[in-house]
């Protein structure tokens, strides 16, 4: 599928070959161009709708039908039109990552390819041109195109990605014809689509062959984890596109360098003033989730460069913790890089998939709690051949907060102190109401929990400004105080947050 999906050319490569196999057939408008959309279709299907290749059959039909209608076309327009013809039929496309960066990279070659071209006009029909330098425009605008949407997604841009086009391409492009050759021989006669299958076998394997050689090269990625916790991150992605459009036409266009000149200034002027007004407003930002049985915390750096979790579950198994629950909330909170990972408790059978998570978001230490000492020490032990173990450190024994800001830990509690706020977090009651200063603080108790008007006042008393919670299963209240809507919604005191009612809640409002 990859190889189906590596270039929309590949489109084009397999209605080329068509063509060719149609020539002794002597078949003619309109009935060539009817054969040549049923083999897009099939194309398309054969790929089980991978982005690209769905927009570039999408873009041939268009491009056929017009030859059908003998009408004149505009790729701009074609890419358009195509666009809105995929999301009409899926709109949930629009937040797929591989159509954005299909339709980018699209977009990109349609706009700039050809200007680009222009400044080697002269010199179209040398050989060094066709085969080295126009291979190497179209591999940097797609990769200036792609750039910003894989920045903005992952954090990071691999730097291989121009030289991996100018290799990879190539070769699944012929990997993809001598497919077609293989199937056309094998409707002829099967045994000879098994002969051609023996000889499209080594070019598969040269194509990962190739690509094992370029991971090997381990060329350093450019680093854009701030992007991703940037709000503004689509403020910058628009005005790069715009910048770089303004560029490639610059060298013929006056009006698009003075256009380019502006956005670099405006761009630049927009920068300056963020880091005016988040220079004394920056505060880490402290994002809740409610798990089965528990609670997970993504806690904001100042700068936005990396983030920590808080983990805590009850002694339930979950199945694939890491990507069922952990990572979609880390993607929802932009998360592209872990500094440190805390986990309060959990089941032996999760500590695979916190460890996994950890490798992932390249996590250099975890920080657990001692009463599960055993259970990572013999996990580590059990896995100490598989690759590299992100540091773990044992925590426990009684909360001395200090002063200062950070973390401060203990054995069934963290507590964390930055830009002004004080967070607790534990899964047990009694450690809330014992020993720590809790004026102004936030409570996240990660259990479920039953109170009693009688324990939100307390809690009120001991100085909690706010209580988060998990899961609040029942509110014992005398009901025949209450209406008959009154007892139905158990309403809570706004100062109590259940997770279950409100979902994830943002502790930095």
């Amino acid at each position: 599928l990859h190889v189906l999906a590596v270039s929309g050319a590949n489109v084009a490569l397999v209605l080329l070959f068509v063509l060719i196999a149609l020539r002794p057939f002597s078949i003619r408008q309109p009935w060539r161009g009817i054969v040549l959309l049923i083999v897009v279709a099939l194309f398309a299907l054969l790929s089980h709708g991978q982005p690209s290749v769905v927009r570039a059959s999408i873009m041939a039909a268009f491009i056929l039908f017009a030859g059908l209608l003998g009408r004149e076309y505009d790729l701009n327009h074609i890419v358009s039109l195509t666009v809105l013809s995929v999301l009409l039929l899926d709109p949930g496309q629009l937040f797929d990552v591989g159509f954005q960066l299909s339709v980018v990279t699209a977009w990109g070659l349609v706009l700039l390819v050809k200007p680009l071209a222009g400044a080697f006009e002269e010199r179209h029909n040398r050989y060094w041109y066709r085969l080295i330098v126009f291979p190497v425009n179209v591999s940097l605008v797609a990769q200036l195109c792609s750039a910003p949407v894989i920045a903005y997604y992952f954090g990071s841009v691999p730097l291989v990605s121009v030289l991996a086009n100018l290799v990879i391409v190539p070769l699944a492009s012929v990997a993809v014809v001598a497919i077609m050759l293989m199937l056309a021989a094998d409707l002829i006669w099967p045994v000879i689509g098994f002969f051609a299958g023996t000889l499209v076998d080594p070019i598969l394997r040269l194509v990962v062959s190739a690509l094992e050689w370029l991971k090997n090269l381990n060329f350093p990625p450019l680093g854009f984890e701030a992007l991703s916790h940037d709000r503004l991150a689509l403020f910058w992605i628009g005005a790069y596109f715009c910048f770089l459009v303004a560029v490639i036409f610059g060298n013929r266009s006056k009006q698009a360098r003075r256009a380019a000149l502006f956005i670099l200034l405006a761009a630049a002027n927009v920068s300056l003033l963020r880091q005016v007004v988040d220079s004394d407003g920056e505060k880490s930002a402290v994002h809740c989730a409610s798990l089965p049985g528990g609670i997970v915390a993504v806690v904001d750096q100042p700068g936005g460069v990396v983030s920590d979790l808080i983990y805590s579950s009850s002694l339930v198994r979950i199945e694939n913790l890491d990507t069922r629950l952990l990572k979609p909330v880390l993607d929802m909170n932009r998360v592209g890089r872990l500094g440190r990972l805390f986990v309060m408790n959990c089941p032996y059978d999760d500590i695979d998939d916190l460890m996994r998570l950890a490798a992932l978001y390249r996590v250099e230490t975890v920080y657990v709690s001692s009463s599960y000492r055993a259970s990572f020490e013999d996990y580590q032990a059990y896995n100490e051949g598989r690759g590299r173990l992100p540091v773990v450190v044992y925590f426990g024994g009684p909360a001395v907060p200090g002063d200062g800001e950070g973390y401060f830990l203990s054995l069934n509690r963290v507590l964390i102190r930055t830009r002004g706020q004080s967070i607790l977090i534990t899964d047990r009651m009694v450690e809330a109401m014992s020993g720590v200063s809790l004026t102004g603080t936030t409570l996240v108790l990660a259990s479920r929990w039953s109170p009693t008007p009688e324990d939100w006042i307390a809690l009120r008393q001991a100085g909690y400004e706010r209580v988060i919670c998990s899961r609040i299963d029942q509110i014992r209240l005398d009901t025949d105080q209450l209406s008959p809507d009154d007892q139905a919604d158990q309403i809570l005191p706004d100062f109590l947050v259940d997770l279950r009612r409100t979902g994830p809640y943002d502790l930095s409002r």
